[in-house]
């Protein structure tokens, strides 16, 4: 039976998080960087007996994040709170996300991905083009191009215009640090801090246009965002999909630590399946 906690169980709930920090990345850095007091963070736990926490389920926004140490809980709890709580998106481990599969609601899209860490950084060995630090006036330019590209359409669920004003928040806050090229009056390529802890770092975002890839413009932006991490002593985390943006993490040092699922209630109908995030 879940129950909603109270934000003076935020330091407990952290410590049950960290028991796999890489993997609760996500989770600890929203309860790290805000606490449990914003109206946009809700939390509720699943325990033993012994009221020891098994599973947690965290609310950021419309989105949710889901971990458990057991794999014991109950889907269709987990599948209310969602949706009676206006839930667009959910991700959590693949091993977490068993119980829930055969329960889930027709229309949501799942999309299977692979985490990994960064172990070092291997710098490329040809000229890069210059990536820059973005700031929070870049924020426009950034939503537009992203939500230019029709792979990325079916995973989002936020307009445009409430994408860039929740990057340009993040960016002022400190929550999101990006790194960009800007080509002909545009921002042609990008790769930002999308959650972070005192830890680590997850990467995402990480977009070339159409017209301008392959020609290392992604490796740049990720490798310049990696190097900042590394100084500031976070290990860089990023998920991908295909094998074109795997060759390109690996090569930047990359390895695979396993399997993550993203579900989303799309907004709009899908026109496209996976991110590309060509080099």
């Amino acid at each position: 039976m879940f129950r909603k906690a109270h934000p003076d169980e935020c330091p407990k709930i952290l410590a049950f998080a960290r028991q796999e920090p890489v993997m609760n990345l996500f989770l600890i850095g929203d309860l790290e960087f805000y606490g449990m007091d914003p109206e946009f963070i809700e939390v509720w736990t699943e325990s033993d007996s012994d009221d020891t926490y098994q599973t947690i389920l965290l609310r950021y926004h419309r989105n949710f994040l889901l971990y458990s140490c057991t794999q014991d809980y109950d889907p269709r709890e987990v599948i209310r709170l969602v949706t009676e709580n206006g839930g667009v998106g959910f991700s959590c481990s693949a091993r977490d996300f068993e119980p829930i599969r055969r329960q889930l609601p027709d229309g949501w899209i799942i999309h299977p991905m692979t985490m990994a860490r960064m172990e070092r950084l291997i710098l490329s060995d040809r000229p890069l083009p210059q990536a820059r630090l973005a700031t929070p006036e870049d924020a426009d330019d950034i939503a537009r191009s992203l939500t230019s590209i029709v792979e990325f359409q079916v995973l989002m669920s936020e307009t445009p215009e409430e994408r860039a004003a929740t990057l340009r928040r993040k960016m002022i806050e400190g929550f999101s640090t990006n790194y960009i090229i800007r080509r002909d009056g545009k921002v042609v390529a990008n790769a930002n801090t999308s959650a972070i802890s005192r830890q680590a770092a997850m990467i995402g975002g990480v977009f070339t246009l159409p017209a301008y890839r392959n020609q290392g413009l992604a490796t740049s932006v990720v490798s310049a965002l990696c190097q900042r991490l590394l100084t500031e002593g976070r290990t860089p985390v990023l998920f991908f999909e295909n094998p074109n943006a795997a060759s390109i993490y690996h090569h930047l040092g990359f390895a695979d630590l396993g399997d993550w699922i993203v579900g989303k209630l799309p907004l709009r109908d899908p026109k496209g399946s996976s991110p590309v995030q060509n080099g």
